[in-house]
């Protein structure tokens, strides 16, 4: 069986039978592995801090060497990582210890973990501390732990003393030697001594072991006094010596002076290392003042020396200078001498005045040396620009060894410079920059042209142009005159017999004489070449403005005139050839005769033409579907056209023209169809024609006769010998149309009986269909259905005389017999008896009323329940006024309804109907203007009800007035005050306002809109325009109102439900009668894979909490920025830190007309918002109970370690 490996460290187990003489390889492997994992020790080299979802990988690989197994590891870096470190154990079944060392840079810790990263299992290691982490192979939820968390130690021996227990003992009576005492018994004991000695005399006598009241301060130890706490020296408080937080103070506030006493007195910079001097003053010697650790002003015996500059602020009279004396500045003669320095108010810039090593005067600025100087011959020199606003006078010569600048009217500068052989013409650019256009070089002899940035072109010392480079080189270097662009071997050259000739890249790719143009390269034109406009160019070698092709001695052309594009050649013995593919395919040579190699071919799928080795010649169109094939047969001396069938390739038609027999012959098939000869034609089959045509002879003969002489025609039918149209027919079908003719334009259907051959039998018309009617001369029997149409008064005449008197038709199927017709007394009637008496379905009577269930309409439509004992159930429509009645006799009056037409309007009315007048009560009315009443004649919107039944009658109106084209549903009491409610459309054809409606009541005064549902289904209530991101529902309450209540007539219950897309809770806000929960799900049955937290008191000290004030009204609250604690519980918050979204806005709102109509939608942007973080501080609980119950155990443990001490 092959090898498997140990789960922990990856230790090859070498399978049965496996490794045949190197199985002690492996083991040696499996030894040094196992050494690794004992004792091993590494140190890795991080590159890179990595991430919770991209970490450093610590592999322990099978069966070889890797970090993951050692021991001891430390991870160490080259440079700062700046950022927190990720490192994760594989595989994440493992389970191992390991001693981790980090030693990073940057205070960087490193977080270690071993399945899907989880802020709670994982554990952090803080730089330049060893830890001992267990990783415990759990999967993708294992956890790393320090080995050391809630570990219990009998003893701990900590720099050679053994630490026994841990005491909580606040008084520290058992004074053990071998016990620590927590920080809060320490604290409590402190406290308690100070609480009880609490004047100096009593500390004194309880620390002083010398005995007396004196303070002895032992070396080393100090007295400490609190902000603001003074150490007050003399009976009347005099001098106080304290720091109030921020300052340091000595006050002398008694009647006396303060006297600091000493043979040497300083004043030193307590920060300086060594302690900067600041003051220093020696008995009988100098009193100095220091700068930064250096002597500015000392006290001499005769004055004061200064070690610098001196600054004074003028502006005032206290600012100035006075000397009455000689003022000396500088050195001994011959030495660089001191300098006056005059600073500007910025401290940016200064000028200098002084005298320099060759006692030459000068005024210098602190951006330039020199900038006038007179020398000691009395020369003057001026090193920089002399810029002169008016007119500069110079009696001798002016020398300028960098400018002359001119500042005119227009202030445009115009500048030469003379330096070393250079003259610039320069100007300045509208931003104020210098710049030279021009600049001529006298020594290197060229002329450079500039642009503000850069040299754009130059004339070179031999007269050469170039563009963009500096240089002309390669041929056009031996050119007398060139121009080069871009690069120093590409432009233009003039040889010397004048012609222009271009050059590429050293390469000559064009020449240019006055009377043609030369290209020596590949040349593509993408345009139009034009050689002489308005002049025709015909086939002549002489003429000109001829596209001419020459090679080795033979010439062609393209030319165009007037008859078209000619391309030709000029030899009658060069051939003109096309081909494709490198290959001739079709020429003409001189004689103008036309040669292809394979076909001839149509255009747009039409007729193709080909031929064969054997003189065949193929005809087909494009498709290849249809084919024929034309030859001369040599030996027979005939011409012949086959046409083939294109799905089997078979011959179908053959036509063979032989002029030597002066014969005509047509084939289909392998049967000659018809031959045209000397003698006539000779046909085989039938032939139809416009006269007597015969098919046959004898029975079963037919013939047809075109014209009997009156323009009839007829068919006849044979069934004995004979010839047809005489004795032998036994059937014939005439045709006539001589509309003239006795028997004017008909069909007749005539039969012979007892036909015997040669004998003549008169014909018996049995059928005769004539323009007005259709005559059967027997019975007809029909097995199908019958069409009559006609505009003959009687189309159809059926006249029965029965005893009834009734005149009927039957239509009957295979189970029920219907008649219709003429009831004996008169009048139209269906029913399913012959003497449509027994009760007809259906009936017409004399007057013209109809009846349906009844055998006596009352009206001109009278509908009865024809089904019932009686007439109990009616409908008329009445013949004396527009209308239609409903009519119940089977109980009461009143059960009747009809309607009626009024003057318009459309009435619906109810009451009793046998009074044969119009009906006495109205339920519903249309009038004619489309609005519906309902309890009210007079409908005043397009739907007006009123409940008639109220004392105070109710009215609801689809519209605020009939004026008004708003669609509204009002509720009110009268027409005149009918705005106790509403429902309304927000009108607006376009916009996104389109479809909202709107919900109002009024509070006695004012019909107030109070709730709205947008066309997006969103639903505002107390505001009329959603706040940006607000959801589906917006409650806005007014200030001091709740937004919404919820209650519940329990006292309790639910009052929100949440549920997900499976429709399942997960989550609600429930009440009770004093309380209300936020619920979240948190049933075990939906979670799994839960662990223990471990490490959470680190990551609660993790967590930042603040006190802040809300921007928008400046209350303090205590909490969290969402993102620090996204940081160690990223599920109690939402969003991410700085997002941004995009917000629609209103940026011009719609304009409405009085009633409310929107004239102009509104304009709506898009603008991009904070998208804010929210934090649930709930979800922290989980994190917080974990860290307590840590905290818990910890103090148990640490209980049970102190009553261990105690009973010690």
């Amino acid at each position: 069986m092959p090898s498997t490996y140990t789960l922990n460290n990856g230790i090859e187990l070498i399978g049965t039978g496996e490794q045949s003489g190197t199985w002690g390889d492996t083991t040696n492997t499996n030894f040094d592995l196992v050494d690794t994992a004992l004792d091993g020790q590494v140190s890795i080299l991080l590159s890179g801090a990595g991430s919770s979802g991209s970490p450093n990988d610590l592999p322990i690989s099978d069966g070889t060497s890797s970090n993951g197994r050692n021991r001891m590891i430390t991870f160490t870096d080259g440079t700062d990582l700046g950022a927190t470190a990720f490192v994760q154990l594989t595989p994440n079944d493992s389970e191992k210890i390991i001693y981790v060392r980090n030693n990073l840079r940057g205070s960087r810790s490193i977080i270690l973990f071993q399945g899907t990263y989880n802020a709670s299992n994982d554990y952090e290691v803080p730089a330049g501390t060893t830890a001992v982490v267990y990783f415990d192979g759990a999967g993708t939820g294992a956890v790393a732990a320090n080995v050391f968390n809630n570990a219990y130690f009998d003893s701990l021996r900590l720099g050679g003393v053994s630490v026994t227990n841990i005491l909580d003992e606040d008084n520290m009576a058992s004074n053990s030697a071998t016990a620590l005492s927590t920080q809060q018994s320490i604290k409590a004991y402190v406290d308690a001594q100070v609480g009880s000695f609490d004047t100096l005399a009593e500390v004194l006598a309880q620390g002083n072991t010398t005995g007396g009241t004196d303070l002895a301060v032992s070396t080393g130890d100090d007295i400490t006094f609190a902000d603001s706490s003074k150490a007050i020296f003399g009976a009347g408080n005099d001098l106080q010596i304290s720091h109030d937080g921020n300052n340091s103070i000595i006050d002398e506030v008694g009647t006396g002076n303060l006297y600091l006493r000493s043979s040497h007195l300083y004043m030193q910079n307590v920060d300086s290392d060594p302690d900067e001097m600041m003051i220093s003053a020696i008995a009988n010697g100098a009193v100095t003042l220091s700068h930064n650790g250096s002597p500015k002003i000392a006290t001499t015996a005769t004055g004061i020396d200064v070690t610098g500059s001196v600054t004074m602020d003028g502006g005032s009279s206290s600012g100035q200078f006075t000397v009455d004396a000689l003022l000396k500045v500088g050195t001994a003669s011959g030495t660089e001498g001191g300098e006056i320095q005059f600073v500007d108010s910025s401290g940016s810039f200064s000028w200098f005045v002084d005298v320099n090593a060759t006692d030459a005067f000068r005024i210098r600025s602190s951006t330039a040396n020199n900038a006038f100087n007179i020398a000691a011959s009395g020369n003057v020199a001026m090193s920089h620009r002399l810029n002169v606003a008016g007119a500069l006078n110079v009696t001798g010569a002016l020398g300028v060894s960098d400018a002359i600048n001119y500042n005119g009217a227009s202030n445009f500068y115009v500048r030469s410079r003379l330096n070393g052989g250079i003259m610039a013409l320069g100007t300045e650019t509208t931003a104020g920059d210098l710049y030279y256009p021009i600049v001529i070089h006298g020594t290197n002899e060229y002329t450079q042209f500039n642009t503000p940035t850069s040299e754009a072109m130059r004339i070179t010392p031999d007269g050469y142009l170039a563009l963009g480079t500096t240089n002309v080189t390669g041929t056009l270097a031996t050119y007398a005159h060139a121009m080069v662009i871009g690069d120093s071997d590409t432009g233009f050259g003039q040889n010397a017999d004048g012609a222009l000739d271009t050059f590429a890249n050293n390469q000559k790719v064009m020449s240019v004489t006055n009377n043609a143009i030369s290209l020596n390269k590949n040349t593509t034109v993408d345009g139009i070449i034009n050689t002489i406009n308005g002049t025709d160019i015909n086939m002549d070698a002489a003429a000109s403005g001829q596209l001419k092709l020459d090679g080795n001695g033979y010439a062609g052309a393209i030319a165009l005139n007037a008859q078209g594009m000619n391309i030709y050649t000029n030899s009658a013995s060069r051939d003109l050839i096309f081909g494709t593919n490198e290959i001739a395919r079709m020429r003409i040579d001189g004689t103008g005769v036309i040669s292809a190699t394979n076909l001839i071919k149509t255009t747009n799928n039409g007729f193709e033409v080909s031929s064969d080795s054997s003189a065949h010649y193929w005809m087909r169109n494009a498709a290849g579907d249809a084919r024929a094939l034309m030859y001369r047969n040599a030996a027979a001396n005939e011409l012949t056209l086959q046409a083939y069938r294109n799905s089997d390739n078979a011959v179908r038609a053959i036509l063979n023209i032989d002029p030597e027999n002066e014969n005509f012959t047509f084939i289909t098939g392998t049967a000659n169809r018809l031959t045209v000869n000397s003698t006539g034609l000779n046909v085989t089959g039938r032939v139809d024609s416009t006269g007597y045509v015969v098919e046959g002879v004898g029975a079963g003969g037919v013939g047809l006769t075109h014209n009997d002489g009156y323009g009839n025609a007829s068919v006849t039918f044979n069934h004995v010998s004979g010839t047809p149209e005489q004795n032998g027919a036994s059937a014939r079908i005439t045709f006539n149309t001589d509309t003239a003719s006795a028997n004017a334009a008909q069909m007749d259907f005539q039969i012979k009986s007892s036909v015997t051959s040669g004998t003549a039998v008169t014909a018996v018309s049995k059928l005769v269909i004539a323009e007005t009617k259709v005559t059967v001369a027997d019975a007809l029997q029909v097995n199908g259905d019958i069409d009559v149409i006609s505009a003959s008064a009687t189309p159809l005449h059926v006249d029965r005389n029965v005893s009834s008197g009734a005149a009927t038709i039957q239509v009957s199927n295979s189970t029920h017999t219907t008649y219709f017709g003429t009831r004996s007394g008169g009048g139209f009637a269906i029913d399913d008896d012959a003497d449509l008496s027994s009760g007809p379905w259906f009936v017409i009577d004399t007057a013209g009323q109809v009846g349906i269930g009844t055998t006596a309409p009352q009206a001109v439509l009278h509908v009865a329940d024809a089904g019932a004992a009686s007439d109990d159930f009616t409908a008329m429509i009445s013949a004396f006024r527009p209308s239609l009645t409903f009519q119940d006799t089977s109980s009461g009056t009143n059960n009747d309804w009809e309607i009626l037409v009024d003057g318009g309007d459309m009435a619906f009315l109810y009451g009793d109907a046998t009074t044969g007048t119009k009906l006495a009560n109205e339920a519903m009315r249309i009038d004619d203007s489309g609005n519906v009443g309902i309890g009210t004649s007079s409908p005043l919107s397009n739907l007006h009800i009123e409940d008639l039944g109220n004392t105070v009658s109710q009215r609801i109106f689809t519209s605020d007035n009939v004026s008004n084209a708003k669609a509204s549903l009002l509720f009110g009491t009268t027409p005149g005050a009918r705005t106790k409610a509403a429902v309304e459309m927000v009108n607006s054809s376009t916009g996104n306002a389109a479809g909202t409606l709107s919900f109002s009541t009024n509070d006695g005064t004012t019909l107030t809109e109070r709730m709205r549902i947008k066309s997006t289904g969103d639903m505002l209530m107390g505001s009329t325009a959603a706040t940006a991101n607000a959801g589906k529902l917006q409650i806005s309450g007014k200030n001091g109102h709740h937004c919404a209540t919820f209650r519940n007539g329990n006292n309790g219950g639910y009052g929100l439900v949440f549920r997900n897309t499976s429709n399942s809770v997960v989550g609600s806000v429930t009440w009770s009668a004093s309380a209300t929960a936020y619920n979240t799900s948190s049933d075990y049955r939906l979670k799994e894979a839960w662990v223990p937290m471990t490490g959470a008191s680190e990551r609660v000290q993790a967590l930042k909490p603040i006190n802040f004030a809300w921007k928008v009204d400046g209350s303090r609250v205590d909490g969290f920025l969402a993102h620090e604690a996204q940081d160690v519980v990223p599920e109690c918050a939402t969003g991410t830190k700085d997002a941004m979204m995009d917000e629609e806005y209103e940026v011009t709102p719609a304009v409405l007309d009085d009633d409310g109509n929107e004239t102009s939608p509104a304009v709506m942007g898009t603008r991009s918002v904070p998208d804010y973080q929210g934090i649930d501080q709930s979800k922290i609980v989980p994190l917080l109970t974990a860290a307590l119950q840590e905290a818990l155990t910890k103090i148990d443990a640490l209980e049970t370690r102190l009553t261990a001490l105690e009973a010690v």
